[in-house]
């Protein structure tokens, strides 16, 4: 294990205190424990936007009419350039 200093709030210090005496553990593996919860948080966040973009990869690979998609889109931000450059 390697040590690490970490400053607590005063509330936080009394409570770590109370939960070390209600749990019969140790102030060091309550600590512990914090960490892991919050890497484990960090995991499911990442992993939640990754799932989520590997969803939408590839969910518009069936659809034929893609190109006249784009080309309607285009054409309506030309016509809306043109409208805004001759104001």
């Amino acid at each position: 294990m390697q040590k690490a200093q970490v400053f607590l709030r005063e509330d936080q210090k009394i409570q770590l205190e109370m939960m070390a005496r209600l749990t019969g553990r140790k102030q060091s593996e309550l600590i512990r424990r914090g960490v892991d919860m919050a890497i484990e948080e960090a995991k499911k966040t990442q992993t939640s936007w990754q799932g989520g973009w590997s969803q939408a990869c590839g969910i518009w690979k069936d659809r034929e009419d893609v190109d006249a998609l784009l080309r309607n889109h285009r054409a309506g931000m030309d016509s809306r350039i043109d409208d805004l450059l001759q104001q």
